[in-house]
């Protein structure tokens, strides 16, 4: 248990910060096309034929393998060290996240 402690502040940094980058750049690992039940690797628009597409799974899967890899990293590097660090980039990247998107979306805010 005390592993996860250090892994999960690390985890919602690398989820967080790509989620909103990812949103907003539209970096999707793979597009899904509910009218079709269909799969395409990467990001795909959507057409007549397969319908709109659904980028949101996408982002969510590397969303958590950037997640999982910044939890590993942090696992590896010495507590001591980095506990003030992923404490701190805990807060400040998911609220800068949260802002960030509320920004480029505020239009349907208004």
């Amino acid at each position: 248990m005390k592993g996860m402690g250090r892994a999960l502040p690390a985890f919602a940094v690398g989820f967080g910060g790509y989620y909103a980058a990812a949103f907003q750049f539209n970096w999707p690992m793979f597009t899904y096309f509910p009218a079709v039940n269909g799969f395409v690797w990467g990001w795909a628009p959507g057409s007549e034929t397969v319908g709109p597409p659904m980028h949101w799974y996408g982002w969510m899967a590397y969303g958590v393998i950037v997640g999982l890899v910044l939890a590993g990293l942090a696992l590896l590097l010495p507590a001591k060290r980095t506990e003030k660090v992923w404490a701190v980039l805990c807060w400040v990247v998911p609220l800068a996240s949260i802002l960030w998107l509320g920004y480029i979306e505020r239009q349907f805010f208004m």
